[in-house]
């Protein structure tokens, strides 16, 4: 797989997002892992809190990458998106993505359609 997506498989709103990405994945490009999984966890250098904070995404040469820049490589992985991937890796897309990135996250339950936030019962312990 081209690029690692990590999840907590046990999100709502993460099952939410993959079951969205994935019909736009006609070449098999993602490879989605949960990082509540020991073996997953384990081989990444982020610790749970920082996995919760903002999306991960691991390239196949090892580069990680997070938050707006996560999206941006997993856009330019999705043949219909790619475009959109491209947009958003130069000035000044790459300069305010960021900030946008962080606040659609903060407000992400607001908008409509979006599974209701994880009630801390779908949390799993890493160890």
């Amino acid at each position: 797989m081209p690029l690692q997506v990590y999840t907590d498989g046990a999100c709502p709103f993460c099952r939410w997002v993959r079951a969205k990405m994935e019909p736009y994945d006609t070449r098999g490009e993602l490879g989605f892992r949960d990082y509540n999984l020991p073996e997953v966890a384990d081989g990444s250098p982020f610790s749970r809190e920082e996995f919760d904070h903002e999306m991960k995404v691991r390239t196949i040469d090892g580069q990680w990458h997070g938050g707006f820049f996560a999206w941006t490589a997993i856009m330019k992985v999705l043949p219909a998106w790619r475009w959109l991937g491209a947009i958003f890796a130069v000035p000044p897309m790459r300069w305010i993505g960021p900030g946008l990135y962080r606040l659609v996250a903060a407000n992400r339950y607001r908008i409509p359609g979006i599974p209701k936030p994880c009630d801390g019962s779908c949390h799993v312990e890493l160890r």
